[in-house]
């Protein structure tokens, strides 16, 4: 079983990830009052977002686009797709919670094998590994004392954040230094003739921005912390096929086990699937309309260097959950495959039998998918990236981005 300390490790952000859901799901009426208003008023600026980027773009459209207003359409199409991929999923709260408390019960399990007890506490530990290197960069030595550990652990966890912070500023300090051209909001309550409507229109834009990549950050980690222990449940089932390869006559439960813990996983999987299913196809719509003008702004204007960080930002995004996609999808089958090697061709008739129906259920391969239509893998992730160069190599469109010049 994994050590105490390891169950408070998950503990500690077991309240961070609740409040990532509730902020995913716009749950504003439960949880602390300050919670509910740091929810509000992350909708609220997502919301101003798409509003004073729209007003830029139809007071300064006249026949003909600009780079500003190109980034105008980026930032509102970025807004819009919070609020939309928010709404997607806000009557699912109830799925997400369920999956967090099943990730905590993989800390509380027990087994009368020490073997089997110990390779639960390795894989959840590689996973946490996992989560450090994407969000930390850093390894945590293990032989460090637990205290130690969890206070460098939670510090890199802010330090996640500040990153992202400093990525922001970065992308408001260059706006600024654009001057007028780098404003992409008006804001409809402040007249254009203000004496410091320029000064006041880029600290708005930068306590928006700010806003809205700390939800951004919130909602994503959360789905990529409940996805993490999705994997690792997939490989604490695989380990465990694997460990009683040649010992299914000593165990007579295994084959009930086996059976027990993958329709377990496999609910949860489906659960899973069934919360984030019109939220990806959100994000993949969403994204390759944010990608097209991305795209037209870099071939416009290449030494801008905001467009090339929008666009590695907006891959990033889009690739995390095609790649969650493909190793479930991977791992999947992978459980069937290891299933197959053991030695089952020694047991009894009857429990021959009940393999064969175990191994029958296992083959079937489970993925995610969008809207219940398009695979969530990497395969999806090129088509998108693919769709959006095509568009942008089209005549047609070769015609739209005349307009800039």
């Amino acid at each position: 079983m994994p050590s105490p300390s390891e169950l408070e490790l998950f503990l500690k952000f077991k309240s961070q990830i609740e409040f990532g859901i509730s902020l995913m799901t716009l749950n504003i009426t439960n949880g602390p009052p300050l919670n509910c208003f740091v929810i509000f008023s992350m909708l609220l600026s997502n919301l101003s977002v798409v509003t004073f980027s729209l007003a830029n773009i139809m007071l300064n459209f006249e026949g003909k686009l600009t780079t500003n207003s190109v980034f105008s359409c980026v930032t509102c199409i970025g807004a819009l797709q919070i609020v939309l991929k928010a709404l997607s999923v806000c009557s699912y709260e109830n799925h997400f919670l369920q999956i967090l408390m099943w990730a905590q019960s993989l800390y509380n399990e027990r087994t009368n094998s020490e073997e089997i007890n110990e390779m639960i506490r390795k894989i959840l530990l590689q996973f946490h590994r996992i989560w450090i290197y994407i969000f930390k960069f850093v390894a945590i030595n293990t032989i460090l004392v637990r205290k130690l550990y969890l206070k460098i652990f939670l510090f890199r966890f802010r330090l996640f954040f500040w990153l992202y912070i400093l990525s922001g500023l970065a992308l408001c300090v260059i706006n600024a230094l654009m001057g007028d051209e780098g404003v992409i909001f008006r804001c409809p309550f402040i007249s254009l003739d203000y004496q410091y409507y320029l000064e006041v229109m880029h600290l708005l834009q930068l306590i928006l921005i700010m806003f809205a990549i700390l939800s951004t950050v919130y909602a994503d980690s959360s789905l990529i912390f409940l996805g993490l222990h999705i994997m690792a449940a997939l490989d604490i089932l695989n380990e465990y096929i694997t460990l009683h390869k040649n010992r299914m006559e000593v165990n007579k439960n295994f084959i009930e086990n086996v059976l027990k813990r993958y329709c377990d996983l496999v609910d949860n999987i489906d659960l899973f699937n069934e919360a984030i299913s019109i939220l990806s196809f959100v994000q993949f719509i969403t994204s390759t309309i944010l990608f097209l003008f991305v795209f037209c702004a870099v071939t416009v204007d290449s030494n801008n260097p905001i467009g090339h960080v929008i666009v590695v930002c907006s891959m990033i995004q889009l690739f995390l959950p095609c790649l969650f996609g493909e190793v479930v999808k991977i791992k999947t089958d992978r459980l069937s495959e290891t299933l197959y090697m053991i030695n089952w061709y020694n047991l009894s008739v009857t429990d021959q039998k009940s393999f064969l129906i175990l191994l029958g259920v296992m083959q079937k391969t489970y993925g995610l998918k969008a809207a219940g239509m398009y695979n969530i893998t990497l395969y999806t992730f090129i088509q998108v990236i693919n769709s959006s160069i095509r568009r942008i190599k089209s005549t047609k469109l070769k015609n739209f981005l005349s307009i800039f010049r």
